[in-house]
């Protein structure tokens, strides 16, 4: 069999072993994803909800002379805590 493939190898061209490389990794990808999606979404939910702590952490700091920033720093304390409980169930 190896005889074989070396055979059928040698007609390739550049473009054609590119092309195997570029097939063969979107199937490993695919396998990755098809045998990890429960894994992948929390990893997404835990990337969503991590950038919506950062967007309120950073809108809280730049306004934090302002007293009427109040909602943001309580949405930023609510936001972390059910953050740090989605990190710990991981």
């Amino acid at each position: 069999m190896k005889i074989q493939l070396i055979k059928i190898s040698e007609g390739f061209s550049q473009y054609d072993y590119q092309q195997i490389k570029d097939n063969l990794q979107m199937i490993q990808e695919w396998y990755k994803y098809s045998n990890n999606q429960e894994e992948i979404m929390m990893q997404n939910e835990i990337g969503t909800q991590l950038q919506l702590f950062i967007n309120i952490f950073n809108c809280s700091t730049q306004n934090k002379k302002n007293d009427s920033n109040f909602g943001f720093r309580k949405q930023l304390i609510i936001k972390q805590e059910y953050l740090t409980r989605l990190l710990n169930n991981t």
